[in-house]
């Protein structure tokens, strides 16, 4: 009488098709679920009209507490702000103080956050003040606006938010901010400063921006819906053999 064979169920049988779905596109480590990043263009300016002028680099990670992603603790939001040289701006020599030196965003958290911490590329805290409310420029009122002054400009600065819990999403970061008659509606803005040249700075907004990719929880539920359809056909299919 041959030897009794021991078959192995599949990763599918044992696990179930949505927990193989989900290893198979590397969802499962903890440590990854809920980072969500975008980036956003400067794409107006209000001394020089419509161009390329930096971007804002978006990155929220809401995660479990104790975790770290990307560089973020969890419940942080990070800005990543960068406003490159331009040639319309003169000779860069001439300007040692070049930089960013105000930026404005907006929120739906309410209150907003105070926990913010405004850096340069070097990590150095550059001690910016924070106003709620604030009117800038012709792009209208924003949530908040991290303020600097001629001594404390930085190109990128990086304005990382704590504290926010699963509140640290795109989601309630990415807004038009509230306008008057005759302004512009803006999603972000800088104020950047230092030119030789006249004008001796300028306002850049971004006006444009794509609604934010969901969420990876919501991504991960649409797997396991389409993974339990899955499972369900494969039960009937071997019910049928």
């Amino acid at each position: 009488m041959p030897p009794t064979q021991l078959h192995r169920p599949s990763l599918a049988r044992r696990f179930g098709v949505p927990l193989v779905v989900m290893l198979a596109l590397g969802l499962v480590p903890a440590a990854q679920a809920g980072y969500q990043a975008a980036t956003f263009t400067f794409n107006i300016s209000n001394e020089m009209g419509a161009g390329n002028y930096g971007t804002v680099l978006v990155e929220a990670y809401a995660g479990v507490a104790g975790t770290f992603d990307h560089g973020l603790a969890a419940g942080q939001v990070r800005m990543t702000v960068t406003a490159d040289w331009l040639a319309a701006y003169g000779n860069q020599n001439n300007a040692p103080n070049f930089g960013i030196q105000k930026f404005g965003f907006n929120t739906d958290l309410n209150p907003p956050p105070t926990n913010i911490v405004v850096t340069n590329s070097s990590n150095t805290n550059l001690n910016w003040g924070v106003v709620y409310d604030k009117n800038i420029s012709e792009f209208g009122t924003f949530s908040v606006e991290d303020v600097g002054d001629g001594q404390s400009r930085g190109d990128p600065i990086i304005v990382t938010i704590s504290d926010l819990g699963g509140n640290a999403t795109l989601s309630h970061f990415v807004f038009l901010s509230d306008t008057n008659n005759g302004q512009i509606p803006a999603y972000f803005v800088a104020h950047v400063a230092g030119f030789p040249n006249d004008p001796e700075s300028h306002y850049i907004a971004v006006t444009n921006a794509t609604v934010p990719t969901p969420e990876p929880s919501t991504v991960v539920l649409a797997l396991l819906g389409a993974g339990g359809l899955g499972l369900h056909r494969w039960r009937r299919r071997q019910a049928g053999a």
